[in-house]
């Protein structure tokens, strides 16, 4: 229910967690640069 909650307990960055959206969705349409 609070998976936003437990990320950032973890710690996680923000930029990292986009990262990875938009190469997990980009990678259906173009190949990610990384």
């Amino acid at each position: 229910p609070n998976c936003k909650e437990h990320e950032m307990e973890i710690g996680y960055p923000t930029d990292v967690k986009h990262v990875a959206h938009i190469g997990w969705d980009g990678a259906s349409v173009n190949t990610p640069s990384w």
